[in-house]
C-alpha cells in the first residue's frame, strides 16, 4: 500500500511539473514572463524589451503568432523579446499590475531601461483586433520613434502606434 501511495505522489508531482507554465525562454517567442519573474528578466535588464501580451484562447492572438515569431527571429539581435500569457494567473497578475489590459489582447508593449530600483513605464507599440502583417508590426515596433535599438530611450521614448 505504501508503495502505491509513493507512486501516486510521484505521478501527481510529475503532472504538476508537466502542466505548469514554463518561464524559460522560447527561442521563437522570447522569454515567458509573469508576476514572479518580470522584475528579474525585464526590469533588471540593461536592454530595451518588446513584450507581447496575449491569450492562447484568443483567435487574433493565434493569428498573430507567426508574425510575432518572425519579428523575434529577425530582430532578436537588436532588442530582447518576451511574452505574457494572461490565461496564467501570474501572467494576468502582471498585466493588471502594469495596466496593459485596457487596450485588449493581443498587444505589443515596449519597456525601456528604468532608473535603478524603478520599473519602466510600458508604452503601447501596437494593439488591435486584426492580426498585423509582419511589416505593420515591425514598423510599429522599430520605426518612427519606436524602440531605440541601442537599448536606450529615444527623445520621445517609445511611441504608441494606433
Amino acid at each position: 500500500m505504501r508503495g502505491l501511495l509513493v507512486n501516486l505522489a510521484l505521478l501527481f508531482a510529475a503532472l504538476l511539473v508537466a502542466t505548469s507554465p514554463a518561464v524559460a525562454a522560447d527561442p521563437a517567442s522570447g522569454a515567458r514572463v509573469d508576476a514572479s519573474n518580470f522584475d528579474a528578466i525585464v526590469a533588471a535588464s540593461d536592454a530595451a524589451f518588446v513584450v507581447k501580451v496575449h491569450s492562447p484562447r484568443c483567435g487574433t492572438c493565434q493569428e498573430m503568432r507567426p508574425t510575432w515569431d518572425a519579428l523575434v527571429a529577425a530582430r532578436s539581435n537588436d532588442v530582447k523579446f518576451a511574452t505574457v500569457d494572461i490565461d496564467d494567473d501570474r501572467g494576468m497578475k502582471l498585466a493588471v499590475e502594469l495596466g496593459v489590459l485596457d487596450d485588449g489582447v493581443p498587444a505589443v508593449w515596449g519597456f525601456d531601461r528604468a532608473a535603478e530600483g524603478e520599473r519602466s513605464t510600458p508604452r503601447k507599440l501596437w494593439s488591435g483586433y486584426d492580426a498585423p502583417s509582419a511589416r505593420e508590426l515591425a514598423a510599429a515596433t522599430f520605426e518612427g520613434g519606436g524602440v531605440d535599438l541601442n537599448g536606450a530611450r529615444n527623445a520621445d521614448g517609445f511611441v504608441a502606434k494606433a
